[in-house]
């Protein structure tokens, strides 16, 4: 076994992948429970995180695990190019929009910037080099392509109902080996207030080159469908997540708070006002993620009266992902979260 030693420069977080990582193996009992995720082989993949002191940690460093980045790096090299380069052209070509601009015309220049770097760098970056990886073998390349795409489809479904983001190509890793797919740095985001919502437009990563390793048929069948069936198999025991999801935000939303306001002695009736606003925030945020699972989930479709459905029954399965690989929403990422890779 590897392991990776680590010194994170915020011990808060040390302890908030753990909680995370516990809550996915609950997610991963009731996915269990399922017939339709057993038949799917569904899963989230964890990587194994052992706290040794505040400021140290050890974990699981599977070497067949290569990181998206890995292969935008492989690719600059073989290229001759600059890694750097493509962050910084977008970078300077965001500062120049005026912070007072018309929010229009803002967009507009967003999507001029992302579709240049479309056009200089192909989506088929990942493909190649996973192709490459696979040594051209066509039935391990379809291999591969069905199983990331479950791993893919599970995890993702996550991200979205418990905020997860700043997913960027160094934080989600996969091996060509098993087509194992981890996420690194898992913890949920917060607005100021507290609230559980990921400031970003984009909920999980399904860009350019991922769509185009996966082809659009399996993003189409296999993705969503693996999707669809996670929300159901979670939506079917969510009296059950309840309360383990109460207990994992509420330390989680106490260690986020430390971070940005540190500790100060309080009176009793203070800290009894901090205790009832923690109550509610938490009860708050669980019912949030618990209503994003069960609004994800299938439902039944009925006929309006023009005699026509109202919508497919994986209606919002099909909406995230429409979401996440519209040019608007993936040209108001930021510069180092890569949209067009």
């Amino acid at each position: 076994y590897s392991w990776l030693v680590q010194c994170p420069a915020a011990p808060s977080s040390t302890r908030r992948e753990e909680r995370m990582s516990q809550l996915a193996g609950v997610v991963n009992e009731m996915l269990g429970r399922s017939i339709q995720s057993r038949r799917r082989h569904l899963s989230l993949s964890r990587q194994v995180v052992v706290p040794i002191t505040p400021r140290m940690r050890i974990v699981e460093d599977d070497v067949s695990l290569t990181s998206l980045y890995d292969a935008w790096l492989a690719h600059c090299h073989a290229q001759g190019l600059d890694p750097d380069a493509a962050v910084a052209r977008y970078r300077d070509h965001l500062g120049q929009i005026a912070k007072d601009a018309d929010p229009q015309a803002a967009s507009a220049e967003r999507q001029q910037a992302f579709d240049g770097l479309c056009k200089d760098f192909s989506d088929d970056i990942l493909a190649k080099f996973v192709h490459h990886k696979l040594k051209g073998e066509a039935e391990a390349l379809w291999a591969f392509q069905r199983t990331i795409a479950v791993q893919l489809a599970s995890s993702s479904m996550f991200n979205y109902a418990f905020a997860i983001g700043e997913r960027t190509p160094q934080r989600l890793l996969f091996s060509t080996r098993t087509g194992q797919l981890v996420n690194s740095d898992v913890y949920p985001t917060y607005r100021s207030n507290g609230e559980l919502e990921a400031p970003e437009s984009v909920r999980f990563r399904l860009t350019r080159n991922m769509a185009t390793l996966l082809s659009p048929i399996v993003v189409d069948g296999v993705v969503a469908s693996s999707m669809a069936v996670t929300a159901t198999a979670v939506a079917e025991h969510a009296e059950v997540l309840r309360p383990y999801l109460a207990l994992v935000l509420r330390d989680d939303l106490v260690s986020w708070s430390n971070t940005k306001n540190p500790a100060q002695t309080c009176s009793d009736q203070e800290m009894r006002q901090q205790e009832k606003v923690l109550a509610e925030r938490v009860a708050s945020n669980t019912k949030l993620a618990i209503d994003r699972i069960q609004s994800a989930a299938p439902t039944s479709s009925r006929k309006n009266a023009a005699g026509k459905f109202d919508h497919r029954v994986d209606y919002t399965v099909h909406r995230l992902i429409e979401a996440a690989v519209q040019a608007d929403n993936l040209s108001a990422m930021s510069p180092v979260w890569m949209p067009w890779f």
